[in-house]
């Protein structure tokens, strides 16, 4: 299938910016890198017209498939195994020791929307890290369920919780953290919730593509009195950047010397792990 001129330049942009990436970004990421180039509108049928054309030029093998990451639409099921052997051998790579039980925060990543996931696990499994995805306001027994864990935490080890928030920097984004503190609070939690990004002097510092608020938004008024008509989508910051504020963000509440004594101690348990698996592995059936 041929492409237009205007199409082929497209492409060649397109494969300009994911080969800035040493990882796969998701088709908004890579939108508005191509808005903050000015290779395209900032509007919702210019984000779809780039999904067709570029759906189109992975078929046509223009652009590798996995460069553009679709994280909404993983599958799902029972996980199986073909023997005894695979499940023992599952066993032995998936054992991780919890990090935090040595360090002096319970500290927790919240983030707003779960299309950015994978981008936030690459950093925060270094760290065993959780990650909680909102996907917009927590519902009661969600966040109920959360501050009765932190609760738990605080009573058992004595160790204070510190969320570090992710979203939008738009009239629900900027809500969701008062609401997030609010009802944590209502519901018996003592945490600290700080939002990281998207702030109004990220939009300022790395020139973001900005929107306009939305006017159906009820919290849309208060929030342009505010900081003015102004809104942008925490996918607008590029990855390498989010990246690098996920990371120092955690190490301001990290203690990376108690996370290596826990590393030796997980080496040293995988140890004895794969001589208990080979042992086993040589059953019967």
């Amino acid at each position: 299938m041929g492409f237009q001129a205007k199409t082929l330049a497209l492409i060649e942009t397109v494969k300009g910016i994911l080969g800035e990436y040493d990882i796969a970004i998701t088709l908004r990421q890579l939108f508005y890198r191509l808005v903050a180039a000015h290779a395209r509108e900032n509007t919702q049928n210019s984000y779809k017209r780039l999904s067709k054309t570029l759906s189109k030029a992975r078929e046509e093998g223009c652009i590798p498939w996995d460069a553009i990451e679709d994280r909404l639409r993983a599958p799902q099921g029972v996980q199986t195994w073909g023997n005894l052997r695979d499940f023992l051998e599952s066993v032995r790579v998936s054992y991780s020791r919890d990090f935090a039980q040595s360090q002096p925060y319970r500290v927790e990543v919240w983030l707003e929307k779960d299309a950015l996931a994978s981008v936030f696990r690459r950093v925060l499994d270094e760290y065993r890290i959780i990650l909680m995805v909102g996907r917009g306001y927590g519902s009661a027994s969600f966040l109920h369920e959360a501050a009765v864990t932190y609760g738990e935490v605080l009573r058992q080890v004595n160790k204070p919780v510190k969320i570090l928030y992710f979203g939008d920097f738009d009239p629900s984004g900027e809500d969701m953290v008062r609401d997030l503190r609010e009802r944590l609070t209502r519901y018996g939690a003592e945490v600290d919730v700080e939002k990281v990004a998207l702030t109004r002097e990220d939009i300022e510092v790395y020139e973001l593509p900005p929107d306009f608020t939305k006017k159906t938004d009820s919290r849309q008024k208060a929030f342009v009195a505010k900081w003015g008509d102004v809104a942008v989508e925490l996918d607008a910051l590029p990855p390498d950047i989010l990246m690098t504020r996920i990371e120092t963000s955690v190490l301001r509440y990290y203690d990376l010397e108690a996370r290596g004594r826990e590393l030796e101690r997980e080496e040293e348990e995988s140890a004895w792990l794969v001589d208990m698996i080979g042992e086993a592995a040589n059953a019967p059936f």
